[in-house]
């Protein structure tokens, strides 16, 4: 039995002289051969696109999104053959289920660690180098009558400003620094009810998350005092409180949408409670940031139909947008000579800088500039 056992293992990986020279242990089969040639010809495809970004300058826009596929997929074919290879020598039902289950544990493993890498990888690169590699995000179209030119803005995040100072150590000694991370909160306030005159202080500040109530106590018959009550704990805080003796100031309302009046036990004074949409700021490390949480950077480039970016163009300048800012509208102004100038429009906020392209133009390092452009924001930080 031992010696039957040792053959069969020796043989499961034995050398097939007909099957192709690459993975020759894999039995000669249809499917083998196809997963060899699309192993090759990705391959020739990744160096090939390569090559042209760097002769030409035209470079597909997802270049930088899609650069971990040049390591999964060949991974992922290697692992199909080695699956094949078990597979067709294995005899057994048992063996064979076994090889499969071990083989799609594997796949899913694979697809789910590439997805949350491709999904941090913007945060990872912030945290390593302070920006994040460049990808397409906003896709303009100008036609001046006299010609079309298709424009892409690639987006890279930047480490925030703004940072305090924690008492943690981080990797290289020094105190961590913690940046600003926004919650969406609900911010109440109260005024008397149909204009009445009263004095009205405090507001209440309550998570969107949180499991909360807003009460309410008549102290006295003049006195009203909202406060709230929230899971977890910290959730909400501070009191509103409205007084009518004395000289007070009539409102219509307090802003906001309308929540409800109440009136005390008497009817002598009402109160109406009015909630609109803010946020709380809680200082975290930079691996937690959320992406509006980043700052942003914009480069620009002419396009091939928003897919394959001129990369030899000339370009000059970056539009920055500080953490929840707003890039809405955008401007693109003809300077005359197929010169374009990129800058925000007036309901933006927290924007700021321009873009020029010269169509005409080229560079033959395009790619350091963009290069270069990172660097200054790092030296900057």
């Amino acid at each position: 039995m031992a010696s039957f056992s040792k053959r069969s293992a020796s043989a499961l990986f034995k050398k097939n002289d007909d099957a192709l020279p690459f993975f020759s242990i894999h039995p000669k089969t249809k499917i083998g051969a196809i997963l060899r040639i699309l192993f090759c010809a990705f391959m020739v495809l990744a160096i090939v696109i390569t090559l042209v970004a760097n002769s030409t300058g035209i470079t597909p826009a997802k270049y930088w999104d899609w650069f971990l596929l040049v390591y999964l997929v060949p991974a992922l074919i290697v692992l199909a053959l080695i699956v094949v290879a078990l597979f067709k020598r294995l005899k057994t039902p048992a063996g064979r289920i076994l090889v499969g289950i071990l083989a799609g544990f594997v796949l899913m493993l694979a697809i789910s660690l590439t997805s949350t890498m491709m999904a941090l990888s913007p945060l990872m690169n912030v945290a390593s180098v302070g920006t994040s590699a460049p990808s397409p995000d906003i896709r303009l179209r100008f036609d001046n009558g006299e010609y079309k030119q298709n424009i892409v803005l690639m987006r890279m995040y930047a480490i925030p400003d703004e940072y305090i100072t924690g008492e943690s150590k981080d990797a290289s000694g020094e105190n961590e620094r913690l940046y600003p991370l926004r919650h969406s909160a609900y911010l109440f306030s109260a005024v008397g009810a149909d204009g009445e005159a009263c004095r009205a202080e405090g507001e209440i500040l309550v998570r969107a998350d949180a499991k909360y109530e807003i009460k309410l106590d008549w102290p006295d018959e003049n006195t009203a005092r909202f406060y709230p009550e929230a899971e977890p704990a910290g959730a909400a805080e501070g009191e509103i409180v409205i007084r009518f003796a004395g000289e007070g100031v009539a409102a219509a309302d307090a802003g906001g949408k309308f929540v409800r009046t109440f009136t005390n036990s008497l009817g002598t004074h009402s109160v109406s409670l009015y909630q609109k949409d803010s946020y709380t700021v809680e200082y975290v490390n930079v691996y937690n940031l959320s992406q509006d949480a980043l700052k942003r950077i914009y480069i620009a480039y002419p396009s091939i139909g928003f897919q394959l970016l001129k990369m030899k163009t000339r370009v000059e300048g970056q539009i920055t947008v500080e953490p929840y800012g707003s890039l809405e509208p955008i401007n693109i102004q003809d300077m005359g000579n197929r010169v374009l100038r990129i800058f925000p429009g007036e309901g933006s906020y927290g924007a700021s800088g321009e873009i020029v392209i010269y169509l005409d133009e080229q560079v033959e390092l395009n790619r350091e500039k963009a290069d270069g452009a990172e660097q200054n924001e790092n030296d900057e930080v």
